[in-house]
């Protein structure tokens, strides 16, 4: 009798395995010191890590917590604190969270490409993704390196659209309806990335099956998860969790007006299409320019994606393609899909408007979320300002997910090696290109920490506990690595200091004297400054210039309310 033929699965899954996580470990040191080169960190990160040690000292509901509507309390918060216990508090984390976190979105990104190809096209759909956002702008560094700005909450929306990509109820609907009540709890912008655009590709499904069934599991996710997701909010709220502070404001009709106008610019800055606000980091404008070339691929891809969609919808032609009861009125499950795969083969979706029988569901869900980012820009952006770019974001990653899955279909079902030797030729050009320009971005000189200054000047002069303007306070606080503790504080109606009731915990204040404050004469913020202070809490007996900040020093301790009178901004 032969022997039975050696077992070589498991070694090359382990293999695969070992490889996976070793790019994942290089790839958020790469992006930890394109971050360092890049900004610095900034209250708002910082809070996020003060949350993340909350919750690791036992305040699981951050009892006395005043936070926003994107708290991060079940998004990006866990993450710092999980690295919270490794490491304790450290400045490192406001960029090593957020470049793990980013890291992560491309990994989802690369699976979604790949999406169960193999050879030739599984490598053009990474290759894309790579060459897109391991290799960003340094516009795009800003905002998709830098936390908490809603790449956690993007990580969840990919997660659930991932979950319900077979069209079925079980574990994996359960597992879509978990990850939009975490969003729901931690950022409700999971709202415009997850739940709306699976309830709409939902309805999308019921069309191109000509069956309510078919849409039935996006349709009840989306609605059970962000139903339970606000249920729960309120009840973390009557428990003793951390309440909301007053929202931001809204655009105004003619703000959202110029917001549409803008919507473009701000999104060529982004995919490098155009020098923006924020320059190019120093790299040349030969290869600067070379973003067009993916901003004509972007452009193209989610155009095709688009048609596609509409074509399907209005034709209904996954109801009438061959084993339809198995993709659509019931949903796919995971045995029929790998069924379903065997079959497909590119003959049965030749034309470039039809979508693929076992990938649509995915596909559409990416698609419709590539629009919910403009949408909250053109509400959320209040003002004129560059900063909001933070909104625009995640359409870029969807995008890139979206024409990495467009690439790898078309390198499938085109078999002629000219077209596809030239195309793999300019891509390794475009990618180099892109590669040397990221090369700068990570060879640009670190730009001065303020706040690491201030915090090392205060910790040599033995002041531990005051309070400042906001953007001064929390991160002068991480970049003592919580040696070092400044409090928010705001105006009052009446011009007096007080608490700043958003992005910070009354057991700060409670019984807790203070013996200085910091604010930047150069950038005044809340009405914090020494006239405001001097008012409060009497004239200082110091006062001392640290970089831009001004310290002022009392003799006496004081103290500030845990709670502010009504009115208080």
């Amino acid at each position: 009798m032969p022997e039975p033929a050696p077992h070589t699965a498991s070694p090359h899954r382990a293999r695969r395995a070992l490889l996976v996580a070793g790019s994942t470990i290089g790839l958020i040191a790469l992006y930890t010191v394109a971050s360092l080169h890049a900004f610095t960190g900034n209250s708002d990160g910082a809070t996020v890590v003060l949350e993340g040690t909350s919750l690791v000292h036992g305040n699981i509901l951050l009892h006395g917590w005043d936070l926003s509507l994107d708290s991060f309390w079940t998004v990006d918060a866990p993450v710092y604190a999980a690295a919270f216990a490794i490491i304790g508090v450290r400045e490192i984390l406001v960029h090593v969270v957020p470049a793990a976190i980013a890291v992560f979105v491309v990994v989802m990104g690369a699976f979604m490409a790949r999406d169960g190809r193999r050879g030739g096209a599984a490598v053009a759909g990474v290759v894309t993704v790579g060459a897109l956002l391991i290799l960003p702008t340094h516009t795009m560094v800003m905002w998709f390196l830098q936390g908490p700005l809603h790449m956690g909450t993007l990580l969840l929306a990919l997660g659930a659209f991932w979950s319900l990509r077979t069209g079925g109820f079980g574990w994996r609907w359960l597992v879509a309806v978990i990850l939009i009540v975490a969003g729901m709890n931690g950022d409700l912008l999971i709202v415009a990335y997850a739940a709306v655009p699976i309830l709409l590709a939902g309805v999308v499904a019921m069309a191109r099956c000509r069956s309510w069934r078919a849409g039935l599991p996006n349709v009840t996710a989306a609605v059970v998860g962000g139903g339970v997701g606000e249920g729960l909010s309120r009840a973390f709220v009557l428990v003793g969790g951390y309440t909301i502070a007053r929202p931001n404001p809204r655009a105004t009709v003619s703000q959202m007006v110029a917001n549409v106008r803008d919507l473009f610019s701000y999104g060529a800055d982004l995919v490098g299409a155009q020098n923006g606000p924020y320059g190019s980091g120093g790299v040349p404008s030969a290869l600067q320019e070379v973003h067009v070339a993916g901003t004509v691929l972007l452009a193209i891809c989610l155009l095709v994606a688009l048609v596609r969609l509409a074509s399907g919808a209005l034709s209904g032609q996954q109801r009438s393609s061959r084993n339809a009861d198995r993709r659509c009125p019931g949903g796919t499950s995971g045995t029929n899909q790998r069924t379903a795969s065997r079959w497909a083969s590119p003959s049965e979706y030749q034309r470039w408007y039809q979508s693929e029988p076992d990938r649509w569901r995915l596909d559409d869900m990416l698609t419709i979320a590539c629009c919910g980012p403009p949408c909250t820009y053109v509400v959320l952006a209040f003002q004129n300002n560059p900063a909001f770019l933070r909104y625009l974001t995640a359409t870029v990653v969807l995008a890139a997910i979206v024409a990495a899955r467009v690439v790898a279909r078309q390198w499938s079902v085109h078999r002629r090696p000219l077209v596809a030797g030239s195309a793999a030729v300019l891509g390794v050009v475009v990618t180099a290109c892109f590669a040397a320009g990221f090369g700068i971005t990570l060879d640009a000189p670190v730009p001065p920490d303020p706040e690491a200054q201030l915090a090392a000047w205060l910790s040599a002069h033995r002041l531990n506990d005051g309070v400042g303007a906001y953007w001064s306070a929390s991160a002068t606080t991480v970049a003592s690595d919580d040696t070092v503790k400044v409090r928010p504080v705001v105006a009052g109606p009446s011009g007096r200091l007080e608490r700043y009731l958003r992005q910070s915990s009354g057991a700060w204040y409670a019984a807790q004297p203070f013996t200085f404050l910091v604010y930047q004469p150069s950038a005044p913020w809340g009405g914090v400054d020494a006239q405001s202070a001097t008012a409060t809490w009497g004239r200082p007996s110091g006062s001392y210039t640290v970089g831009s900040y001004d310290v002022l020093v009392w003799h006496h301790a004081f103290r500030v309310s845990a709670s502010s009178p009504p009115g208080t901004p």
